[in-house]
């Protein structure tokens, strides 16, 4: 299948939407139209092909761009903490006279203005480069959001097309074979489709009992190591294992389980 422009931008033709339906899409007052069937095959097919790409790669976008919000989020509370640093680097170089008279009271070993100067131009260095990081992930996030929304777009009408090139199809069965091919293939890909779903769905619940297994081998393995420290600490044990022979003993305790995790 042919790919959607990952930039948002598309030649889908809408057959039976118009740019107003489509901008309001989750409206609750919105009514579909009916469909317009006067498309070519050709259009059909490439109008599917498209909606079915992008209910495709929606996942994976929404995750990407979610990800992209949380480092947005973060950066800027990277750059509040720089700003703060800034800001007071930025009043111990220009304190107020009250302060300056103080800080003579005070103390007669300040930290000298050289100092003081260039520690603010490495505080406001570091805020700058943080500011310039901030604004390009937040033009990066605009793009994803955009891209995500034009992806939404298409997929909305995925079942639609698909009625469309199945009403084109019909129509034109009769004389057009190699169509009949397209369709069939068209009609295998979808359920392909889902059984991909299914799969994914059954690799999670995989994934979850993996996970539990592990946590349960994980215990059951903890409290092995407790019980040989604990008998090993006891007179008896200490008993056992000065009576056996001293290079067994020591290639016991060289290969128990406490050794092979540190």
């Amino acid at each position: 299948m042919s790919k959607p422009d990952p930039g948002g931008s598309s030649t889908y033709r809408l057959p039976s939407y118009s740019a107003d339906h489509l901008d309001n899409h989750d409206s609750p007052h919105d009514h579909t139209p009916a469909p317009d069937y006067s498309l070519s095959f050709e259009d059909a097919w490439r109008n599917w092909q498209e909606a079915e790409n992008a209910a495709d790669v929606l996942p994976d976008l929404t995750a990407a761009y979610e990800l992209q919000k949380k480092d947005v989020t973060q950066a800027k509370q990277d750059l509040q903490m720089l700003h703060e640093a800034s800001a007071k680097s930025f009043a111990q170089l220009h304190p107020s006279t009250r302060d300056r008279l103080f800080k003579l009271v005070k103390s007669n070993q300040q930290t000298s203005k050289e100092n003081q100067k260039e520690a603010f131009n490495q505080a406001h260095a570091k805020e700058a480069s943080k500011l310039h990081e901030v604004e390009g992930l937040e033009k990066a996030l605009v793009e994803a959001e955009a891209n995500v929304n034009a992806m939404k777009k298409l997929a909305a009408i995925n079942h639609q097309a698909f009625d469309n090139l199945r009403f084109v199809f019909s129509e034109r069965a009769a004389t057009a074979a190699h169509e009949s091919l397209l369709l069939g293939e068209a009609e295998e890909e979808l359920l392909q489709a889902n059984r991909r779903v299914e799969a994914s769905q059954v690799a999670v619940k995989n994934m979850a009992r993996a996970k539990i297994t592990v946590q349960h081998a994980q215990h059951y393995f903890d409290s092995a190591i407790k019980t040989c420290d604990a008998v090993q600490g006891t007179p008896l044990g200490r008993a056992l294992v000065m009576g056996m022979d001293n290079g067994w003993s020591e290639m016991a305790r060289n290969q128990n389980y406490k050794g092979d995790i540190i």
